[in-house]
């Protein structure tokens, strides 16, 4: 039967239609499930980020002495002795790693533009500190380029405010 083969074009026609149909969805799917994974992860690295920024605001906090100094800090004539400048640079380092991090992870898209800006905040008051724009030579040497950019960018938008 000449019909029955006529069908049988069809039916595959049709077949390999739907196959390739099946893929695109495939496909999309795939697309759609990485993309929220992927999402996921940002958000694990950003909550990751925000517990050890809090990690170390705890620390600081529970710290008498430490307090102290960071108030003193705020004068742009303190001078810490040894014992004060190192547990200065330390705090400041990590702080700074963790805002370094956050940036890479801002630049590479996986935090996103509300989530840097609100990370920014607490940087911004970091680095107006008298003490830390005496330092940031020091404490900024191990940076990238770009964190190093960012940061004096930063220190300048925010003098010109003040003016």
């Amino acid at each position: 039967g000449h019909g029955n083969h006529m069908n049988w074009d069809a039916v595959s026609a049709i077949a390999e239609s739907v196959g390739a149909l099946g893929v695109i969805i495939t496909l999309l799917y795939l697309a759609r499930e990485m993309r929220r994974s992927g999402k996921a992860t940002s958000m694990h690295a950003y909550q990751q980020l925000l517990d050890h920024i809090s990690e170390i605001s705890k620390t600081i906090i529970s710290d008498k002495e430490f307090r102290a100094l960071l108030i003193q800090m705020r004068d742009p004539e303190f001078e810490p002795d040894e014992n004060e400048r190192m547990a200065l640079i330390t705090v400041v380092l990590m702080a700074m790693r963790n805002y370094a991090h956050a940036f890479e992870m801002y630049q590479e898209g996986t935090i996103n533009a509300s989530q840097w800006s609100s990370l920014a905040m607490g940087l911004d008051n970091g680095i107006m500190n008298g003490w830390f724009k005496r330092s940031a030579d020091d404490v900024m040497r191990g940076f990238s380029q770009d964190f190093q950019d960012y940061v004096e960018s930063r220190i300048s938008a925010l003098e010109g405010k003040q003016l």
